[in-house]
């Protein structure tokens, strides 16, 4: 996934969890007139439309992309002619995902004189669902498209099996950049043209200092895509004698992934002749995050462990490849474990691959968890617990809120737990009915948490008390030290919740 694209969802959250846990908020002080909050919300709305060496421009666009109000439309309609080529690919995003059918603009992309912007806005476009088969196709067909944009438009069709333009591929091999040269031949590999694995294998022995990132991006690319006919190169390098252990663990990866015949009896012999339990670990990690593909007797050298991790790690992963019904049981199991890595895998089964009941027995086992986790690791936990809630709400608000309703109204919830949640909570977009929202406890056991709370009911156009828009507009003002990215959306909210928005906004763009 494009870097653009990872972060357009959801503002980071990431130096909040660790706010909350060193320093907490800060009480805000006495309430002051409507007129600061405003000030504060103009120099936030005002450090969006200037590009910083920091990235501060970059984060809070994000987050205002985030909130989905076709009120910004005026802001993103400016960002996207702008000079900054952040700033214009803020606004043609910004447009894309307001646009009724979220579809990206092939008039401005096409107004994009920048090569490198015009591929990242294509790459994010795609990431995020907002270029559909016929706009993939006119892409295509530009005669003036960067040949790379015309690869990474192909490589998603391919995936799709709507694309079959060998001559464009062979194009592209006559390029002086190595990475291109490989991904057009992984392409023409999977079309069952000769010139692929040819070039390939010149790849496979090129002394370039480069080689292995660029065979590293070709594997990603072929697994993401499901190239299949790749399984059989990716076999290969994982077989390679010498082999840089993480481009080999990567290859091994792909190859099981991909339905390579033998890549699980070179796992089982590579698993056998590691001594270091570290690299057992390693491997056992690796049939795990597969197992939703794998034959279930690839996991039994780990149910047979003494060693009480990798036992676990057997029994949750031949379940789960079995589609045995106890499978969520086994991995909540796991869960108890405490391991970072299990656990990112578990949250990542519950919300990719798992039955809906299955997901939440998971995702409930990791919030609880985080409720009862040691200080060593509590805040690795904390952010499972944020991104469960967060899944939690995405798959079934009403669910989101019989679940996390009695946890949050528990007085014996642990304070920082409560606020995980909320951050949880926030992550997700406006747009959809939120009953979460009014299963909210009326009273919060602290005052961090109100504000958390505030924020969440205002950011999803909640009535607000007169009291409660004072205090948003403190929290505007710094006074809850919110990271800016909240802050902002705070800031967006406050001027909704009191009739300046689009007065707000018209300043903005008369001055910038």
């Amino acid at each position: 996934m494009s870097c653009l694209a990872q972060r357009t969802v959801r503002p980071a959250v990431g130096g909040l969890l660790w706010l909350l846990m060193s320093v907490g908020l800060a009480a805000p002080g006495a309430a002051q007139s409507a007129d600061p909050a405003a000030q504060s919300a103009a120099y936030l709305l005002g450090q969006c439309v200037q590009a910083s060496a920091d990235g501060k421009h970059d984060r809070l666009l994000r987050a205002l992309r985030h909130l989905r109000d076709p009120a910004l439309e005026p802001l993103f309609s400016r960002l996207a002619q702008s000079p900054q080529p952040s700033l214009k690919a803020h606004g043609i995003m910004g447009l894309a995902e307001l646009h009724p059918q979220r579809q990206i603009d092939l008039k401005r992309l096409a107004e994009v004189d920048d090569p490198t912007l015009q591929a990242t806005l294509i790459s994010a476009a795609m990431d995020e669902d907002l270029l559909g088969d016929e706009a993939a196709d006119q892409l295509l067909n530009w005669p003036g498209l960067d040949l790379g944009a015309k690869l990474l438009v192909a490589i998603r069709q391919l995936g799709e099996g709507k694309f079959s333009d060998a001559a464009l591929l062979r194009e592209a091999l006559q390029s002086d950049r190595e990475a291109r040269r490989g991904l057009a031949a992984v392409m023409l590999l999977e079309l069952g043209d000769p010139a692929g694995p040819a070039e390939l294998q010149k790849l496979d022995q090129s002394q370039d200092p480069q080689r292995d990132v660029v065979r590293a991006m070709l594997l990603e690319t072929a697994m993401r895509h499901q190239l299949r006919r790749a399984a059989t190169w990716a076999y290969a390098i994982a077989g390679e004698p010498g082999t840089d252990e993480r481009l080999r663990l990567l290859a091994l990866r792909v190859a099981l992934r991909l339905g390579e015949s033998g890549a699980g009896r070179l796992w089982r012999e590579q698993f056998d002749a590691a001594r270091e339990p570290a690299d057992r670990i390693r491997l056992a990690l690796v049939a795990l995050q597969l197992s939703p593909w794998l034959d279930p007797a690839l996991f039994e050298p780990l149910t047979a462990s003494d060693d009480p991790l990798m036992k676990s790690i057997g029994q949750a992963g031949r379940a789960v490849a079995a589609g045995d019904s106890s499978a969520a049981q086994w991995v909540v199991e796991l869960v108890q474990r405490m391991h970072p890595l299990v656990n990112a895998w578990a949250l990542r089964y519950a919300r990719q691959q798992a039955k809906p009941l299955e997901a939440q027995l998971i995702l409930l086992s990791l919030i609880d968890l985080a409720s009862r986790a040691p200080q060593q690791g509590l805040a690795q936990h904390l952010e499972h617990a944020m991104e469960a809630s967060w899944v939690l709400d995405e798959q079934d608000p009403a669910v989101a809120a019989n679940l996390l309703g009695p946890i949050l109204a528990d007085p014996n919830t642990p304070r920082l737990l409560v606020q995980s949640i909320l951050v949880g909570l926030l992550q997700v977009p406006p747009g959809q009915p939120q009953p979460v929202i009014d299963a909210l406890p009326t009273t919060l056991p602290d005052l961090e948490s109100r504000h958390l709370a505030l924020l969440l009911r205002a950011k999803h156009g909640q009535s607000l008390s007169p009291q409660q828009v004072e205090e948003l507009g403190l929290l505007v003002r710094g006074g809850g030290r919110l990271e800016d990215t909240l802050r902002i959306q705070a800031a967006w909210a406050w001027l909704k919740h009191t009739g300046q928005a689009q007065a707000a906004l018209a300043r903005l763009l008369e001055s910038h």
